[in-house]
């Protein structure tokens, strides 16, 4: 009798090479995943800017003014308020540092339709992911500074943040 057939052995050793394989790939697989959404928060934060640029000579703010934080928020700013976007990935805050037009954009991942009270700790090493950028208007080149943390930092685009 001539069956040609797999033994049970075989189909165990088959299946736990596939499973040692795809745990080697899904790490990368959930970077790449990640790296994508920090490309939606570069390119939220480069029209958050020019918006800020805008509503900063609307106002015909000059270095050293007390504008206040409620001149420019993200309900007054030339661009839709970028967490009405039910495809956001991430919470954005704009918090200004001090009377001068110097603000600081923050961008939080959202945990299963968190919003403000977002986790914003995607991989749960108890770091929370997070994306700070603090622009200096009068100055662009010089003192625009970004951190990256948490799993974010592991993303190409990344070091692309100081814009």
């Amino acid at each position: 009798m001539n069956t040609k057939s797999f033994t049970l052995l075989e189909l165990i050793i088959v299946i736990i090479i596939i499973g040692v394989l795809s745990s080697l790939a899904l790490p990368k697989l959930m970077i790449s995943i990640y790296c994508a959404e920090l490309a939606e928060v570069h390119s939220t934060f480069g029209s958050l800017r020019r918006a800020m640029d805008t509503c900063f000579l609307m106002h015909s703010c000059e270095e050293g003014c007390a504008m206040g934080p409620n001149i420019c928020t993200f309900d007054t700013l030339t661009i839709d308020n970028p967490n009405n976007n039910p495809q956001s990935k991430f919470y954005y805050r704009l918090w200004y540092d001090n009377p001068e037009p110097d603000y600081t954009l923050i961008a939080t991942p959202l945990e299963g339709g968190g919003g403000p009270h977002s986790v914003g700790d995607r991989d749960g090493d108890g770091i929370k992911d997070e994306i700070a950028c603090f622009y200096r208007h009068h100055n662009p080149v010089m003192n625009n500074k970004c951190h990256v943390a948490g799993l974010y930092q592991k993303c190409p685009i990344a070091n692309k943040f100081d814009i």
